[in-house]
């Protein structure tokens, strides 16, 4: 039976304490993060709370699945390291890291990854063959491609995602269709 215990997100970012108590009283498998420019919110999660939150993970037993879709979408500051990278004494066997090139490149680009442990990875590749719906093999060869040029096409990308934010932001109005 899936439980969903959800954990707020707060104006000034992550409770590390109700997230740990959270952890520490429902054991849950699987916990799902977006610590970098979160969704709704924007904030990005510090260093500390991402060590702080491997730990509790660690003592829990509880796998986390860390999408890390915006990460390189960081507009105003450096872009963090992986989640994992935060992870020491081998807390990072139980972080599963995804994202997609959809915000990164192009959002009609819809092909994910996933960076975890050897064991992990393997044993994802070997449950897909039977359980995915295979994704398109030209998608899957532009994403390739373009994960090569990435520090080429990243500049171009935040500059222009910088003039969208810097028009909408100074723009006295939303457009009279926004309703």
């Amino acid at each position: 039976m899936l439980r969903i215990t959800p954990v707020p997100v707060t104006e000034k970012g992550w409770d590390t304490g109700l997230v740990d108590a959270a952890l520490r009283q429902t054991a849950p498998r699987l916990a799902y993060l977006i610590p970098d420019f979160h969704n709704p919110t924007g904030h990005l999660m510090p260093q500390e709370q991402r060590r702080d939150l491997a730990r509790a993970a660690r003592a829990t037993g509880t796998w986390l699945v860390v999408d890390e879709t915006l990460t390189d979408i960081a507009l105003d500051v450096a872009a963090p390291p992986p989640f994992a990278a935060a992870a020491a004494g081998g807390d990072s066997e139980q972080i599963v890291s995804v994202g997609s090139l959809s915000k990164t490149c192009w959002g009609g680009l819809r092909v994910g990854w996933v960076r975890a442990s050897s064991r992990v990875v393997t044993e994802l590749a070997r449950v897909r063959i039977t359980a995915d719906l295979s994704g398109s093999v030209l998608d899957q060869l532009v994403a390739v491609a373009l994960m090569d040029r990435l520090d080429v096409i990243l500049p171009k990308r935040l500059a222009e995602l910088r003039l969208r934010r810097d028009a909408l932001t100074s723009a006295p109005a939303l457009p009279d269709w926004v309703a």
